[in-house]
């Protein structure tokens, strides 16, 4: 019996961290063995926070015991007036680590709700995000980083949309060309869902969510076996100033990076770049063209970049990517989007807009309702500014359309003093001997130019190909007739 009860201690990192004694039950192991955060009065080596520390506090911190700490690498914390930074910084690496203290570092720009998942190419967005700043804050070859899944996750949940989730980020975290430090993938989330991941290959580590008992994922649940942190218990730690800590288990598996290579503090011109890059990023996620660029690195200055081309059914696509900091490139575009919020939500009126464009298609409420989800996504993604819509005639078989997000503001977009634009272009072209019709250069509206780009916004996301750009044109009346007519 006391055998068993050593073994459960050392598995679950109890030994010398509780008043009980090895292989006895005493009240810290029953608590062990009834809730998932176990006895929050134990002793613990690691912990993680959101604040962003001086050298008193991580020196505080090092005093009262502790050894690994869990810092983010990107993202805030708090809403409205209370939102802060919550990513580590360069200086405040220099204060942990002359403290005496390793960071194991976390990933999370959301996560915190199961439709974050679910968007497209989140996984491969969110690896890429986090390789590159784990390389740029210094973090050495084979740091694993910890990807959160901060809710209640359910099981179709965990097989529908996380599991999917991880095989993106593994399949950027396998391509040396993107991942050159050969950093590992490790898992934040409750004990079900780390397991589940885990036993798929899909993650290292697991940095486990305990301290949420009411959590489906942690009820009944053993501990996973590749655990290597175990968050228990929030309380405010007392420094100058004091702040909200997590007390977290430590394994051992896991020791986190001790020393980052040196690196210098972010200038101005490094910001900029990345606050365009993400706005960027966050629309081509949106509009299903991010795997085209993940992991390369934009240029703003009046640069473009091939999406492809796809072709059949007598009508190919084209598309590009141009981005550049001057604004306004298209005047006389008859149709804006203006991005605008209130509280945490899109404005009314920014959702009317949204919604005047997908009325094109009310005759089609699937259609119609893809759309808007589309372009929400778009205007979410980008946070600021305008979309645009502009279709030029080329010719009675070749249409241009242009789609423009561009913003003057990207100091409420990301902290940072600028602008961007970025516009996808696309020629459409049809072949008349093939698919027998034509544009009708004289019934293209505003309001059936808007219906184009909206089209190709669809066909883009859905990744469906020509063929549902053809349903899309015939659905609209009057932009297309027979040809030679």
């Amino acid at each position: 019996m006391s055998y068993n009860v050593l073994q459960f201690q050392d598995k679950y990192g109890l030994t010398g961290m509780i008043n009980d004694d090895s292989g006895v039950i005493g009240v810290s192991t029953m608590k062990s063995l009834l809730t998932s955060k176990e006895d929050t009065g134990r002793l613990a080596l690691a912990y993680d926070c959101s604040t962003v520390l001086n050298a008193k506090q991580a020196s505080d911190l090092y005093n009262s015991g502790y050894r690994y700490i869990g810092r983010y690498l990107t993202g805030t914390a708090g809403v409205g007036a209370e939102e802060r930074s919550k990513a580590l910084t360069i200086s405040e690496i220099k204060a942990i680590q002359n403290a005496g203290l390793s960071i194991f570092p976390i990933y999370q720009d959301g996560g915190y709700y199961s439709e974050y998942f679910g968007k497209t190419l989140q996984g491969s967005y969110d690896a890429v995000t986090a390789i590159q700043r784990a390389k740029r804050l210094g973090f050495t070859n084979g740091t694993t980083i910890y990807f959160a899944v901060d809710f209640d996750c359910l099981e179709y949940e965990t097989d529908g949309l996380i599991i999917p989730y991880f095989r993106q980020i593994n399949t950027v975290f396998n391509q040396s060309g993107i991942n050159g430090k050969h950093y590992k993938v490790g898992i934040y989330a409750p004990r079900y869902v780390c397991t589940k991941v885990y036993e798929a290959g899909l993650a290292e580590y697991s940095f486990v969510a305990d301290m949420s008992t009411g959590f489906s994922g942690n009820l009944g649940y053993a501990i996973p076996e590749n655990w290597a942190f175990d968050q228990f218990f929030e309380f405010t730690f007392s420094s100058s100033p004091s702040f909200d800590l997590d007390k977290v288990g430590f394994s051992g598996r896991d020791s986190g990076c001790r020393l980052c290579e040196n690196q210098p503090d972010f200038s101005d011109d490094e910001l900029l770049q990345e606050a365009r890059e993400k706005y960027v990023k966050n629309i081509a996620k949106a509009t299903g063209y991010l795997d085209k660029i993940v992991g390369t690195e934009l240029s703003f200055d009046n640069a473009e970049y091939n999406l492809g081309t796809i072709a059949g059914s007598g009508v190919s696509m084209s598309t590009k990517l141009k981005l550049s900091t001057s604004l306004n490139q298209h005047p006389n575009s008859p149709y804006s989007i203006n991005i605008s919020w209130e509280g945490d939500d899109l404005s009314p009126t920014c959702k009317s807009q949204i919604e005047a464009v997908s009325a094109m298609y009310e005759s089609d409420v699937e259609l119609s309702s893809l759309i808007t989800t589309t372009l929400a996504e778009m205007a979410i993604g980008a946070k600021v500014g305008t979309i645009s819509f502009l279709a030029t005639p080329i010719s009675s078989t070749v249409l241009r359309i242009n789609i423009i997000c561009e913003t003057d503001s990207l100091m409420d977009f990301a902290g940072v003093v600028g602008n961007v634009s970025c516009e996808f272009e696309s020629i459409i072209t049809i072949n008349t001997s093939e698919y027998g019709k034509e544009f009708n250069l004289e019934t293209l509206s505003v309001a059936l130019i808007v219906a184009a780009c909206a089209c190709l916004l669809f066909a883009a996301a859905s990744g469906s190909g020509t063929g549902i750009i053809v349903s899309l044109l015939e659905a609209l009346s009057g932009v297309l007739m027979p040809a030679g007519v």
